[in-house]
C-alpha cells in the first residue's frame, strides 16, 4: 500500500511497508527522463532508416553486388531521410494532422508537407542504386543497332531469294 503526501509544491513523499523515497516534482525533469527513457528503447530497436538499408544490401547481396562508393553516400543518405521521417511521423501520431494556431485557425500540421517532401527525397536517392549489374553499352543505342541489323539482314534474304 502506497501513501502519497505532498509537502509544498516541489516535493512528493511515498511511503510504502516495503521503502520510502522522495521524488522531487518537477515536470520537465519528468519529460526528460521519459525521453530518455524512449530514446534508450529506440536505440535498442532497429531504426527506420537502419531496416531500409538492411533491406537493399541483402538486396544487393543477393543479386552478388556491391555498393561502389556513391551509393555508399547514397546509402547512408537514405538512412537519415528514413529516421527523419520516422521522426516525423511520430510527431504527427502524437500530435495530429491539424494544429491550432494563436488565432484560433485550424490548419494542416507542418510535418505533413515535410514528411511528403522527404518521401519524395529518399524515393530519388534509393533509385539512384542500381539493384543490378548494368552494361557499359546504352540500352537504347543497343536496340537501335539490333533494329538496324534485323532489318539489313531481313534485306540480305530478300535478295537471295531466301524469305
Amino acid at each position: 500500500m502506497w501513501v502519497t503526501r505532498a509537502y509544498g509544491p516541489k516535493l512528493l513523499i511515498s511511503v510504502s511497508a516495503l521503502h520510502t523515497e522522495a521524488v522531487f516534482w518537477n515536470p520537465k525533469a519528468r519529460l526528460h527522463q521519459r525521453e530518455q527513457v524512449n530514446m534508450a528503447n529506440r536505440a535498442k530497436e532497429k531504426s527506420a532508416g537502419d531496416a531500409l538499408i538492411d533491406g537493399i544490401l541483402a538486396d544487393l547481396d543477393e543479386a552478388d553486388r556491391e555498393p561502389d562508393g556513391r551509393e555508399v553516400v547514397w546509402l547512408e543518405q537514405a538512412r537519415h531521410l528514413a529516421n527523419r521521417i520516422a521522426e516525423l511521423e511520430e510527431c504527427i501520431s502524437n500530435d495530429g494532422l491539424t494544429v491550432v494556431l494563436n488565432s484560433g485557425r485550424a490548419v494542416l500540421h507542418p510535418a505533413v508537407a515535410e514528411v511528403r517532401q522527404h518521401r519524395a527525397a529518399l524515393a530519388r536517392v534509393v533509385a539512384g542504386v542500381q539493384m543490378e549489374e548494368t552494361s557499359v553499352k546504352d540500352p537504347t543505342k543497343q536496340k537501335a543497332a539490333q533494329a538496324k541489323w534485323r532489318a539489313h539482314n531481313e534485306a540480305r534474304r530478300r535478295a537471295k531469294g531466301v524469305v
